[in-house]
């Protein structure tokens, strides 16, 4: 079982492949997110050491605390005589997520609220109660659990095992590109993650930094597990996507049937991201053209590396690597001679 994760931000000087120059990752911290309350966190005392014995180098991870965003207001028209909303975590495209307190179990929960539109469409809703049954049975140290699928009135809301923490979306707007480690460690727990509800036929089909979470023990965690519907994007309402652009798979943009090799893809996706600190394929306001260009930065990262995440990214799935542990193993076996 993998030990709590420690995230370095910056790697000592890399040596690249042979006759390559050594890469080096920029010193200087990136520049905090403004407004953002935070304070710092500490791994819990008596933690079993990390897969790879990992340092700090300061900025460290720094947590939001608890009841640091305003909680809803007054006229907040949902209402329960079990789950009490405490405060906004994050809003998405399927609709908007609370902490809340569960008073019948004594602990915080998170509770997806589905938006109207979606909670509104019997076929959405008839697959998220299909998905979910499965997901709920899924039992892994990197995946956020999945209690239950409840209805109060006209709201429909998914509650979840609520993570205090910090996403990786916030992480490196905070410390830039990680360290090769980290990163490698990373790339492990989703791998253990992705391939243990694989085997139970269970796709995430959303994977990206604001879905991958560091916790306040330092364990990587996956959000929304098995619960990716399709949702509008855009100005276009009638343009139904499953999944976000930049992360996701071209036969999801495409609406053709899926499988492990989509998270295959957005996984490497977030794989360079963690590398370079740039977006991979930025261009997502225009879902056309979103793959026309080479993935971002990745001329950056060493060749053995970057070929590993090029099969990765390949945009017909055929090319990928068939399953999340081939894909894993592939670029275990490229990265750790150069750390």
């Amino acid at each position: 079982m993998a030990g709590p994760l420690k995230i370095i931000s910056r790697a000592k000087p890399l040596v690249a492949a042979a006759g390559k120059p050594a890469l080096r990752f920029p010193s200087k911290p990136a520049a905090p997110v403004p407004g953002k309350p935070a304070v710092g966190a500490k791994p819990a005392v008596g933690a079993p050491a990390a897969r790879f014995p990992l340092k700090f180098k300061k900025p460290s991870l720094r947590f939001v605390p608890k009841g640091s965003q305003p909680p809803p207001k007054k006229d907040e028209p949902f209402s329960s005589k079990r789950y009490e909303l405490r405060r906004v975590i994050n809003e998405g495209g399927m609709g908007t997520i609370y902490q809340a307190w569960d008073t019948m179990l004594g602990m915080d929960v998170a509770l997806k609220m589905l938006r109207p539109e979606i909670a509104k469409d019997a076929e959405s809703v008839a697959q998220l109660k299909s998905e979910a049954s499965v997901a709920m049975k899924l039992s892994h140290e990197n995946i956020v659990r999945l209690h239950n699928i409840e209805i109060e009135k006209e709201h429909i809301f998914i509650v979840m095992e609520y993570v205090e923490g910090q996403t990786l979306r916030a992480i490196i707007q905070d410390m830039g590109p990680l360290a090769l480690e980290a990163v490698l460690d990373i790339a492990h727990s989703c791998s253990s993650a992705l391939s243990y509800a694989h085997e139970r036929g269970v796709l995430h089909r959303d994977i990206k930094l604001d879905n991958l979470m560091i916790n306040s023990g330092m364990t990587l965690k996956l959000l929304d597990f098995g619960i990716a519907l399709k949702v509008a994007r855009g100005h276009d309402q009638s343009e139904f996507l499953e999944g976000s652009p930049g992360y996701m798979s071209p036969e999801q943009l495409h609406g053709l049937p899926v499988d492990a090799r989509t998270d295959v893809f957005s996984l490497a996706v977030v794989l360079c991201e963690l590398l370079t600190g740039l977006r991979t394929f930025p261009n997502v306001d225009d879902l056309h053209h979103m793959y026309d260009t080479p993935p971002m930065g990745i001329e950056t990262i060493p060749a053995p590396v970057a070929d590993v995440l090029r099969k990765g990214l390949a945009l017909d799935a055929g090319e990928r690597w068939p399953t999340v542990h081939q894909f894993y193993h592939a670029f275990e076996q490229a990265l750790k001679p150069l750390i």
